[in-house]
């Protein structure tokens, strides 16, 4: 009887045992399972890839409009009409400042040295007290006792776009630039201040360029009002 029992109880034990190993195995087996889908086969865990962003000054590459190179170009000169009337205000209210009888005799645009944007010297006469006045530096002259004053410049109707046109035409390209000592001036051609070759008509209006053509700088005059090309003969 007693070893019956013994014999039950021996047998009872070894079930368990197998139970309890059979039970252990499957959880291993899980955890090897859900191991091998987390990760890559190399054991290494695969960082989370991170958007990068760049903040900061824009590519001088996409800075565009007049000036962008800091020198005045042919394909910049109709953008002056634009700039035109807002550039002649500040000028005048200067100049009124300065003197009451201040009347305007020339402009000229050029490009600013430290952004990308027009620079204006406009140049007013006072017949009262015989000077020059300078927009941009406020800086006066004493005209020559023997020099007569140069005449009034009108504005109404001038247009840069003519100039460029002009030039165009001429088979001058876009991006040829302007000599910066002296830019693009206007002014009327009279015969108390002549200004332009001979052949230009009297009182007429007009502008001068300098381009830098192949190494040479080439000086022309445009008429405002019909777009002629003047040029002294060499």
């Amino acid at each position: 009887m007693l070893a019956t029992i013994v014999g039950v109880l021996v047998g009872t034990m070894r079930r368990l045992r197998r139970q309890h190993i059979g039970a252990w195995l499957a959880a291993l087996a899980v955890c090897l399972f859900l191991s091998a889908c987390g990760g890559s086969s190399s054991g290494q865990v695969n960082p989370t890839p991170t958007i990068s962003r760049s903040i900061g000054t824009p590519s001088s590459d996409l800075v565009q409009g007049p000036c962008t190179g800091g020198r005045l170009t042919i394909g910049d000169l109709d953008e002056i009409d634009d700039a035109l009337e807002a550039g002649l205000a500040e000028a005048r209210e200067r100049a009124e400042d300065w003197q009451r009888d201040a009347t305007l005799v020339a402009i000229r645009v050029g490009c600013d040295l430290l952004e990308p944007a027009f620079h204006w010297r406009v140049t007013f006469f006072s017949d009262r007290i015989q000077t020059y006045f300078f927009s941009d530096t406020r800086e006066t002259e004493v005209a020559a006792t023997s020099s007569r004053a140069r005449g009034e410049l009108l504005v109404d109707g001038i247009s840069f776009d003519v100039l460029e046109l002009s030039l165009l035409r001429a088979g001058y390209v876009p991006d040829m630039s302007l000599d910066p000592g002296s830019n693009v001036e206007v002014r009327s051609n009279t015969e108390a201040s002549p200004f332009g070759p001979p052949n230009v008509p009297d009182d007429a209006t007009l502008f001068h360029v300098a381009l830098d053509s192949r190494g040479e700088i080439v000086d022309l005059f445009v008429d405002a009002a019909d777009g002629a090309v003047y040029q002294y003969l060499r």
